[in-house]
């Protein structure tokens, strides 16, 4: 009776687990799977080594180097997924046109937008946070963001689920705009039904 080789036993694991060869829980590349199905049989029994410079290749690389296919941020590698330079004009270019949005300097270094009074995004234009960017999101996906690298909970309004950004380029811009845009409409959502009618695009 033959029985499976190692590495094939891994793999079958693995996709018992939830991860498909090549595609992982996050939607990253897994190389060591992908490798593994890819590797010729060694044997009735298989081989306990890794496929030839497997290892160098996975565990030899080091982030952030020139041509190791790493970078700082994924967005720029992506054409047309560059991150958001966010700065005031650009903020205030994209909430002009919705109704009912006001501004107000807030806590000395910050940029308030509100609709309605009610504040939805912030942006610190002065002091050593200058450029850090926070907006409310839904909460079902409070932890999903929070979760991804640059993104923090943040200071003082995580309870009322928002986010924060110390560089915004974390983000690619299309959807940075879409969620600013959302953060406008949760909390306009919250106004009372006359107002809300009155607001209407």
């Amino acid at each position: 009776m033959q029985v499976a080789a190692p590495h094939l036993l891994f793999v079958q694991q693995c996709e018992a687990a939830g991860y498909r060869t090549g595609i992982g829980r996050v939607h990253r590349p897994h190389p060591y799977l992908a490798a593994v199905r890819q590797a010729p049989d060694f044997g009735a029994f298989g081989a306990t080594r890794r496929p030839p410079g497997l290892a160098q290749r996975f565990h030899g690389r080091k982030r952030g180097r020139a041509g190791s296919g790493s970078c700082s941020n994924p967005a720029d590698k992506i054409p047309g997924r560059r991150g958001a330079d966010v700065d005031e004009t650009w903020l205030r270019r994209l909430y002009g046109p919705w109704p009912g949005v006001g501004t107000d300097i807030k806590w000395d270094d910050d940029l308030v937008f509100m609709v309605d009074g009610k504040m939805f995004a912030c942006l610190c234009i002065g002091g050593k946070s200058r450029g850090k960017l926070a907006f409310k999101v839904e909460p079902e996906r409070f932890l999903e963001f929070t979760d991804r690298p640059g993104i923090v909970p943040a200071p003082y309004m995580a309870r009322a689920h928002w986010i924060a950004m110390d560089d915004p380029g974390v983000m690619p811009k299309a959807e940075l705009e879409v969620l600013l845009r959302w953060a406008y409409e949760l909390v306009r959502a919250k106004l009372p039904k006359k107002r809300q009618r009155e607001l209407a695009d």
